[in-house]
């Protein structure tokens, strides 16, 4: 609630101190209860406490703040305590001692000493997890003690509202308050202190200010206070219940003072003014004045509190109470952790009270049709539902005496509930429930022990007929003990007189803890009224026996239906179905039978009301024995034709009757167990398929006989291989090289899992085994024969012959005609020409470079050169062409002749690597525009397109085709165009792809090979694929962003057949055309195998142009490093493009770990910094899980993104832990190529 304007922040102190309320901090919440029960998920548990406590700011009590809360926590365990001094005035702070300027009012001592010394104490660590919270004791105007406590909004609201009430509702002198206080309060309400109707006001004001935050419950209601106060009328609780039911809601009905010799201290001689069993007569008696109330169905509650003032009197003369938690405990159910989660456990009513620890647990509840109330629930139920009850206790094995404690009997009792009683009424005055009875007495014989130590009982209420109320009572006397019971009922305590006061004491506390009791609080069943008829519809609704289509046990009947109707059972056909004890028993037709059909007749009825339903039942047969299905089953069994499969066959799993079938192959190689044909033979071949056929112990197999059928189309062995020049470039099989030559040679296997045996017979020798994949150097010239053949382990054979050429002579250049000659200026110089000698052949014409002038005189050189098919080059022939004057005139220019540059001499060879044969050295020159882009080229060579915005600039673009002599070697690649350079006085780089089309010589082009355009790199000093469409004219395109030297030359290229269709086919064609990728030996690429450090790093090494450096790493994991890698990783590492891992100390590479994209994007982006590529901000990409990419690699990530290098998801995550694929890596080294302009 919001407080009220009237309470203002008090003057008299600062408050950091916390006084336990809804809305308070977390400083204020002093405890919380041991495990005494059962916890819920909604973290509700059973916490001990009491709130009628005093301390030395009470004139009458003997003991400290700390000692008080001492015992109560640290000695007996209490889970709350809520303090209750006098609201009086105090002459005693907290400890005892005098206040200064004397006596003050308690409200004002309580903010003074009280509430600072808790906090004090838990500022201090004491009384961890407790609950503490300061209320007082009213003196009620005209009657006895009511404990009050109120939980404002925060603290100093609700010591503010203390002093308010003391103000209105005491004699105290009006000087004592803040005069601002006084001024507001009496703008607000009258002071009320002296009628019993001013005991109304007082609650009144409290209901009104504080409905759902405060509590006020009577204590030891039955006494009569030396002021001459009246003692409780049932009228007056009435009374304050109907004014503030949320706060008046119990009672003391277990008092304290239980030390003194009358025990409680009700010390009138008239029997309803003393304590039963230390019980307060109102509740002690049956059908007395709590019951009174609950049969109005008040929910008003009993509680248990020790009073306590001081146990012994300094002087010894006295006794009083027990300490807090040592006699008398409330148990109460609290959600929450502070003093207004206790205030709305204890307004539950889920709570109970005990006298020495008699019981210490206590789980009491009702069921009705699958509803369950508890202690202060209200359980609302039909007229006729069926109530059960269920009690389970538990005991400590001691008390706080040292004495054993054990539960005799525990009394169920039961009362009408009427309604309210009218005010002014008769029965507004009665004081008995003449319908409260115990209902059952339930001794040890009545109860169980469960798992968890709880005694256990259950008892059938019956059907419910009217509103009642059920509580229960125990104790650890029997029925009828001299003195202290009679018929189960408690006696009237007698008074303790020993004159010997250490006697007397000692007598009371035997007496007290002899006599146990303990109190619940009630459950109220509410009754509506539900007519027979209405019972009867709903059983017959209700009634139900589930699926009876296949009955095989024997049927549960049941005889109770809703709402106390009966249900009598009749079968049609008892033979089958016979009606006994709420059971149908089943006997089955035999094995084979037909299953037998019944109609079972259930009547309901209640009262004189009745209805008929019936249900229909089939009882199958008895099924076969194990053994009987199993035959059955194995008869039944059939496969069909099985003398040509072609395809899986359909095994089934399970049969006839129950059955379960396996089956085993004798060739899984080629069937599998569960029939899959993993792979067709290229022959017929022969299998069988063995069933087992199994129901629980039997067993029994059926052999079928399979054939399946070959195809012949079948290759079910092949060998593949690779053949590589000592410089690395791929060998076509007998080409001439002046190379060593490696091959290298691996089986592709139809049947996975078959192995297979390799051997090789080198020039005609004996075969001899060969490892797979291990590499034969070829270094003698001359040609060779490498004959290999294989045999795999299920019989099949296959054989790949291999030649190499090796030739190391270089061709003899010889001149025709003289090497020197005289000409006269003016005269046409006619080329004689030259041979080149080579058993071998040549390569192309002898190339003849030089010029002379034959209008002017001078010396003038031709250079002639050659090199043959295997690429040795012959010594360079030179002739020298003298221009001479005709005699007398040194300085004629002749008019016939002309600068003259010899043509190529042909020695009728057509292979070679040099095709550029034209007459004369060509080129061309075209403008180009940014606007308009350009087209040209040399005729049957080259053409090539630059569209508009490709340049920057306008310039001019030349294409020269390039003389034998500048040509870069191809190595062992074969040449089927002329070379030719293009450049561009624009810059070497478009920002547009530029369309190149170039034209070679188709019918040159070997059987299983094909054209591709190749590009020389000036950095790497090779020729880089590039590859091409191949178009019908004999000319073959290309998109290029950069200018350099080109030719078509012949390249065997790799088939795959799991990346025919597959998205990365673009990105590795072009990288297995480079050799930066290769296959494996089944043939296979593998796009979605993931990618290792090492893999990874040779490629990007491979496709870098980066030369093996080094045998060995400097990494710590260097010996794990696979052989085939370690040259490019350690050029990869001197290149800058890859550190390794820093780990204890070691620097480690890790080669077989999957690589993540985040250790590609570090990579790539030291490729890119490496070849000097510059990169932009304008196309950035963020990405959802930017927090995710480790540091080291954010600026990495970063700059591979906006090369277009790494691209991130559809979902717009980078994922920098996941893994790459062959496929995705391939696209990525692609486009770092595209990037670099490689």
């Amino acid at each position: 609630m919001k407080s009220r304007k009237s309470i203002r922040n008090l003057s008299l102190l600062t408050l950091t101190v916390s006084l336990l309320s809804q809305s308070m901090p977390a400083a204020a919440v002093y405890g919380t209860a041991p495990d005494v029960g059962q916890t819920d998920a909604g973290g509700g548990r059973w916490m001990a406490g009491e709130y009628h406590v005093h301390t030395y700011e009470s004139d009458d009590a003997q003991r400290s703040l700390q000692t008080v809360l001492d015992n109560a926590f640290e000695q007996y365990g209490m889970d709350w305590i809520a303090l209750a001094d006098h609201l009086r005035m105090s002459g005693r702070d907290d400890e005892g001692n005098p206040v200064p300027g004397g006596p003050i009012p308690f409200s004002k001592g309580m903010a003074l000493y009280q509430v600072p010394k808790i906090k004090q104490l838990q500022d201090a660590n004491k009384y961890k997890d407790k609950i503490i919270f300061s209320g007082f004791e009213w003196d009620m105007p005209t009657y006895d003690h009511i404990g009050i406590g109120i939980l404002a909004d925060s603290p100093d609201q609700s010591l503010k509202a203390a002093s308010e009430f003391e103000y209105l509702f005491t004699n105290r002198d009006e000087s004592l308050f803040d005069p601002a206080d006084v001024a507001v309060w009496k703008a607000t309400y009258s002071r009320a202190y002296t009628t019993s109707q001013d005991a109304r006001t007082g609650l009144s004001w409290i209901k009104g200010n504080f409905p759902k935050n405060s509590y006020a419950l009577l204590n030891h209601p039955s006494r009569k206070t030396n002021s001459g106060g009246t003692v409780y009328k049932i009228s007056d609780i009435r009374d304050f219940n109907n004014i503030a039911p949320e706060t008046f809601f119990g009672m003391e009905g277990m008092p304290g003072n239980q030390m003194e010799p009358d025990r409680g201290g009700l010390n009138l001689t008239t029997p309803k003014n003393r304590t039963y069993g230390g019980a307060d007569y109102m509740i002690a008696k049956v059908g007395g004045v709590w019951d009174a109330l609950l049969g109005e169905g008040r929910r008003f509650w009993n509680f248990s509190n020790s009073d306590y003032h001081f146990d012994i009197s300094d002087d010894n003369k006295y006794s009083s109470g027990y300490k807090p938690g040592e006699y008398s405990k409330n148990y109460t159910w609290v959600n929450g952790s502070d003093m207004q989660a206790v205030l709305e456990g204890m307004r539950s009513g889920k709570s109970f009270s005990v006298f020495g620890d008699l019981i210490n647990a206590l789980d009491y509840h009702i069921d009705a049709n699958g509803t369950r109330k508890e202690m202060g629930e209200e359980l609302s139920v039909k007229e006729g539902d069926p109530l059960m009850l269920t009690i389970r206790f538990k005991s400590p094995d001691k008390n706080n005496n040292g004495d054993p404690v054990q539960v005799d009997h525990v009394d169920l009792i039961a009362g009408d509930v009427t309604g309210y009683a009218a005010p002014g009424t008769p029965e507004y005055a009665k004081d008995t429930n003449d319908s409260t009875q115990v209902l059952q007495r339930f001794t040890s014989s009545d109860w169980t022990q469960d798992a968890e130590g709880y005694n256990v009982i259950t008892y059938n209420l019956g059907a419910a007929g009217k509103n009642q109320y059920f509580r229960l009572r125990g104790t650890n006397l029997g029925t009828d003990v001299a003195g202290e019971t009679s018929n189960g009922e408690p006696l009237i305590d007698p008074k303790t007189d020993i004159a010997d006061n250490a006697t007397r004491f000692a007598e009371i506390n035997k007496r007290n803890y002899s006599d146990l009791w303990f109190y619940s609080n009630p459950i109220f069943v509410n009754v509506e009224p539900y007519s027979d008829q209405q019972a009867v519809n709903d059983t017959v609704a209700a009634l139900d026996l589930g699926d009876m289509s296949g009955v095989t046990a024997d049927i549960e009947l049941p005889a109770q239906g809703q709402h106390g109707a009966a249900v009598q059972w009749e079968s049609m056909n008892p033979s089958v179905v016979a009606i006994a004890n709420n059971k149908g028993i089943v006997t089955r037709p035999a094995a084979g039978q037909p299953d037998a059909k019944v109609t079972l007749k259930a009547t309901v009825s209640r009262g004189t009301t009745s209805e008929v339903k019936t249900f229909e039942v089939t009882v199958k047969a008895l099924a076969y024995t194990d053994a009987q299905a199993v035959a059955l089953a194995k008869n039944a069994l059939t496969l069909g034709d099985t003398s040509s499969v072609e395809n899986d066959l359909k095994l089934p799993a399970a049969g006839a009757q129950g059955t379960v079938i396996t089956w085993k192959s004798s060739n899984p190689v080629y069937m599998d167990d569960n029939g899959k044909m993993v792979f067709h033979p290229d022959k017929d071949t022969d299998l069988t398929l063995t069933a087992t056929i199994k129901r629980g112990n039997a067993v029994d197999v059926k052999i079928f006989s399979v054939t399946l059928k070959g195809d012949a189309s079948i290759t079910p062995l092949q060998l593949s291989w690779t053949m590589k020049t000592s410089d690395g470039n791929p060998y076509a099989s007998g080409a001439w090289t002046n190379q060593n030559v490696t091959a290298s040679v691996y089986a592709n296997v139809y049947v996975p899992g078959s192995t297979v045996s390799l051997e090789l017979s080198t020039d005609g020798g004996a075969y001899l085994a060969y490892n797979s994949q291990s590499k034969v150097e070829v270094t003698s010239e001359g040609e060779h024969t490498l004959q290999f053949r294989a045999k795999d382990s299920l019989g099949h054979t296959a054989e790949l012959p291999l030649a190499v050429s090796i030739d190391r002579t270089a061709p003899v250049i010889t001149l025709k005609g003289s090497p020197s000659i005289i000409m006269l200026v003016g005269t046409p110089y006619n080329e004689q020409g030259a041979e080149a000698a080579d058993h071998v052949g040549i390569a192309g014409e002898i190339a003849i470079t030089g010029t002379v002038d034959t209008k002017t005189i001078g010396t003038y050189t031709l250079h002639y050169n050659a090199t043959d098919l295997a690429g040795n080059a012959a010594a360079e022939v030179t002739r020298t062409v003298n221009v001479v004057a005709p005699q007398g005139n040194s300085n004629h220019h002749g008019s016939g002749g002309g600068s003259s540059t010899p043509t190529n001499t042909s020695n009728n060879s057509t292979n070679g690597n040099n095709t550029n044969q034209g007459t004369e050295a060509s080129s061309s020159q075209v403008a180009v525009t940014t606007a308009q882009g350009a087209e040209g080229g040399i005729k049957d060579v080259l053409q090539f397109k630059i569209p508009s915005g490709a340049v920057k600039e306008d310039g001019k673009i030349q294409a020269v085709l390039l003389p034998s002599a500048q040509i870069p070697s191809f190595g062992s690649l074969k040449a089927v165009s002329q070379a030719v350079e293009l450049t561009s006085t624009t810059g070497r780089t478009f920002t547009k792809p530029v369309e190149i089309k170039m034209f070679y010589k188709a019918d040159s082009i070997a059987p299983g090979s094909k054209p591709a355009v190749y590009y020389y790199n000036e950095t790497q000093k090779r020729w880089i694929y590039l590859g091409g469409t191949v178009n019908p004219d004999g000319s073959i395109t290309v998109n290029v962003k950069h200018f350099t030297k080109f030719a078509v030359l012949e390249y065997k290229p790799a088939v795959f057949p799991d990346l025919s269709g597959h998205w990365a086919a673009p990105y590795t064609e072009r990288l297995t055309g480079m050799n930066v990728i290769q296959g494996f030996e089944d043939g296979k690429f593998r796009p979605e195998q993931t990618v290792t450090r090492a893999q990874f790093a040779k490629m990007i090494a491979e496709a870098m142009g980066l030369q093996a450096t080094a045998a060995s790493t400097s990494f710590a994991d260097d010996n794990q490093i696979p052989s085939w890698a370690k040259g490019s990783i350690a050029a990869a590492v001197q290149a800058g493009l890859i550190n390794g891992y820093e780990e204890n100390g070691r620097l480690l590479f890790k080669a077989d770990q999957t690589i993540t994209r985040a250790e590609m994007a570090v990579m790539m982006s030291r490729a890119l910094s490496a070849n000097g590529y510059k990169g932009g901000e304008a196309n950035a990409i963020s990405f959802k899980d930017a927090s995710h990419i480790p540091d080291w690699a954010q600026a990495s990530v970063k700059a591979s993104a906006v090369s277009g290098i790494l691209n991130g998801y559809e979902d717009q995550t980078f994922r920098p832990s996941a893994g790459a694929t062959r496929a995705e890596s391939s696209a990525m080294i692609y486009k770092l190529l595209e990037a670099l302009n490689i």
